[in-house]
């Protein structure tokens, strides 16, 4: 079988010019990474069988994920265990269900651990590394420095050290720092990133199956599969700074 990558770079116009390639024939079905159905495709006839979503969850058609809720809940406890308690959470668009599942992840964790009143969440239009700088200078905007952040993506954390080198602060010294995804320059960046690593090939390649099966059969009807995440222990997570 051909395949055909198109990126949206976010743009919805972009999605549905891409999408429209299931009215006309020219693609079977889609693999979806953004998080939400190009509206071009929901007045199509059985679209949730066409359509596979990978690492963003959707109502409609199945999905492969893991479980965002948890995943935040260890980052923050893998900080409450190194001794930290004035944890901050710097959190992607609010309109994502996955980086809303985040949010959740981190309050429960927060208050499973009894520092709820530590609470302190600032989000991000986009999840990239101006973001994380932005969410960064607004969390400490009124001059409190929180102990540690856990951030919704490395890109996200990146942003977020910069911002505090930039006000003369030290990683992980005079704040601890945790990334979300481990994408490729995790290990290499300064410090290293302690992160949660996503089984990203394992998910394309069950996403993958999951369409094939669909095309198949039309009796066929997916699941949604979880697959377990992983901690990532590095440096910027300083245990022996913990507060």
């Amino acid at each position: 079988m051909s395949v055909i990558i198109g990126s949206t770079q976010h743009d919805r116009e972009r999605e549905d010019v891409l999408s429209r390639q299931i009215l006309t024939g020219a693609a079977d079905g889609i693999i979806l990474l953004t998080g939400r159905i190009p509206e071009a495709l929901r007045s199509y006839p059985g679209f949730e069988k066409k359509i596979v979503a990978v690492g963003r969850a959707l109502k409609e058609p199945a999905c492969v994920n893991i479980d965002n809720e948890k995943a935040i809940a260890t980052a923050v406890n893998h900080l409450v265990e190194r001794g930290y308690s004035d944890i901050a959470h710097l959190d992607g668009p609010k309109s994502s269900p996955t980086f809303s599942a985040r949010i959740r992840g981190y309050q429960a964790a927060m208050e499973e651990a009894g520092i709820s009143s530590k609470i302190r969440v600032a989000a991000g239009e986009r999840f990239n590394i101006e973001a994380g700088r932005d969410a960064m200078e607004s969390l400490m905007r009124d001059g409190s420095v929180p102990a540690a952040v856990v951030c919704a993506s490395d890109e996200m954390a990146m942003g977020a050290i910069r911002y505090a080198r930039s006000q003369g602060l030290t990683v992980p010294q005079d704040i601890a720092v945790v990334g979300f995804d481990d994408i490729p320059f995790a290990g290499v960046y300064e410090p290293p990133l302690t992160t949660i690593r996503t089984p990203r090939r394992k998910m394309g390649e069950l996403g993958a199956q999951m369409l094939l099966k669909n095309l198949k059969s039309s009796s066929f009807k997916s699941k949604s599969i979880i697959l377990d995440h992983e901690l990532i222990v590095r440096e910027s997570s300083g245990g022996e700074y913990g507060h």
